[in-house]
């Protein structure tokens, strides 16, 4: 058996839009009651805005208005919780978008073993915070209760400086597929600022991405 070819459809079937973890986000979003769409808008805010983690929420309530927007949808669900649920989220679309090329609508089935293996450990670690959310939703007090014995089980800030650098990526593109414009060049310069990015960075991410198929080591 080629072992890396079975781990590789593996993957492509847990990562798929209709593979298990997407089913599992998609039960929570139904259980919370809340609009798919401004849940994601809202993660991707949370995670590509600078130093989350330490802005107090008063500030992010100011400056985050799709996590404004969240938070008041699913008002008994506790910070904690859905940082919890947005980091999972976040780290299932990084992989996703790793195993994947978007401008043909295909999965890479040539990924290296630090790939394979990154993917495989994505698993466990998404899994996991799901399974915590879960928890909390299926028995609040319980949940909350074992949060507190077991928190921080891993750094819930933890996407490092590189990830979250491809959160702010993934945005971008985003914001390019919703409202294109006419040439990459002016859509940096409208969206430089908003994001504290040269123009330059902008158009080579939109270039390699758009232009032609992604390299999965882009």
């Amino acid at each position: 058996m080629d072992i890396d070819n079975f781990l590789i459809k593996h993957l492509v079937q847990t990562y798929s839009e209709k593979g298990i973890i997407s089913e599992r986000i998609n039960k929570i979003f139904i259980k919370l009651n809340v609009d798919k769409n401004l849940a994601i808008n809202a993660f991707f805010e949370m995670y590509g805005y600078p130093e989350y983690f330490e802005r107090t929420l008063e500030y992010k309530i100011a400056n985050m208005p799709s996590y404004l927007k969240l938070i008041q949808s699913i008002q008994y669900l506790p910070e904690h919780y859905l940082d919890r649920l947005a980091f999972a989220f976040i780290l299932y679309d990084l992989t996703y978008n790793r195993l994947h090329y978007p401008s043909q609508g295909k999965y890479n089935y040539k990924l290296i073993e630090r790939d394979i293996r990154l993917a495989l450990d994505n698993i466990s670690i998404i899994n996991f915070d799901l399974g915590i959310v879960f928890e909390y939703l299926n028995e609040p007090t319980i949940g909350e209760a074992k949060e507190k014995i077991k928190s921080p089980i891993h750094a819930l800030g933890g996407l490092s400086r590189a990830k979250k650098y491809e959160v702010v990526k993934l945005r971008i593109y985003r914001d390019w597929e919703l409202k294109p414009s006419s040439s990459y060049a002016e859509f940096a310069r409208k969206y430089s600022e908003k994001y504290n990015l040269s123009t330059k960075t902008i158009e080579n991410w939109l270039s390699r991405k758009f232009s032609k198929p992604r390299s999965i080591n882009h």
